[in-house]
């Protein structure tokens, strides 16, 4: 383990070390179903036999979208032809639902607006970048890990990553994209919530940011803002072979 010259730790997966969060609860809470779609087989199955996501953390937290139900949530210039899942996350301090337009899905198919690249995720249009919080079983896990400063604080690129990491005990925040921690050089509102003095953080990015020079800004700036408020900030490095934190846990466990 060293620092690299901001500051910042870089730590290999086999160096880190961490105060694990129980996330083994029973199937079928009432809690699941509250105020969600139903999830279809293939969906489940992308977020569990894909990306190591728990059934029990998996099906709290994905929707199944009609294409209609997609466009309506997310309000794109140009309509998204497939419909697919949608995750959107809770309030930390109560475990209530966010609306419906506050999260981020994959439609079936890339949606491809004329003149753009591929778009693999989406967000609601207009939706403020700021960090989701999953569904849990216990509708106050979040809560409870806000006031243990000792349990460390992992942030990842998408939703279905930190499911992967709340699988194996990880208290795993998501962000929809490696910029979104927040607008204009500041942290978001919820992320800074999130960023109290001497609590520990790992920025568990995909492992390509090394040939990536904006992801790399990214984390440099998400990094030294978490430092200037008092936080211990790491970063995490894993075999590039495995692009997401997602990949390793399910290659690596």
């Amino acid at each position: 383990m060293e620092p690299d010259v901001s500051g910042l730790w870089i730590h290999t997966h086999q160096a880190v070390s961490r105060k694990l969060v129980n996330t083994s609860y029973p199937l079928g809470s009432s809690f699941a179903s509250q105020n969600l779609n139903p999830f279809i087989p293939k969906h489940l199955a992308e977020w569990v036999e894909g990306s190591a996501v728990s059934e029990a953390i998996a099906s709290l937290n994905i929707e199944s979208l009609t294409v209609k139900e997609f466009n309506e949530r997310i309000r794109p210039k140009e309509p998204i032809k497939m419909g697919g899942w949608w995750c959107r996350g809770v309030l930390w301090k109560t475990g209530e639902r966010v609306g419906n337009w506050y999260g981020q899905g994959k439609p079936d198919k890339p949606h491809q607006p004329e003149g753009s690249k591929p778009r693999k995720y989406l967000t609601g249009s207009g939706m403020v970048p700021d960090a989701i919080f999953l569904a849990m079983p216990d509708k106050d896990y979040w809560a409870k890990v806000h006031a243990d400063k000792s349990i460390v604080r992992h942030w990842t690129e998408g939703t279905k990553k930190a499911g992967a990491g709340l699988s194996i005990g990880l208290a795993t925040i998501a962000l929809t994209g490696v910029w979104n921690w927040g607008k204009d050089g500041e942290l978001a509102h919820f992320v800074k919530e999130w960023a109290q003095p001497e609590t520990v953080h790992y920025i568990d990015f995909d492992s390509d940011y090394a040939a990536n020079p904006s992801c790399r800004a990214a984390i440099l700036k998400f990094g030294r803002l978490l430092v200037e408020c008092g936080c211990e900030v790491h970063i995490t490095v894993w075999d590039t072979q495995f692009k997401g934190m997602d990949d390793f846990i399910k290659a690596k466990g």
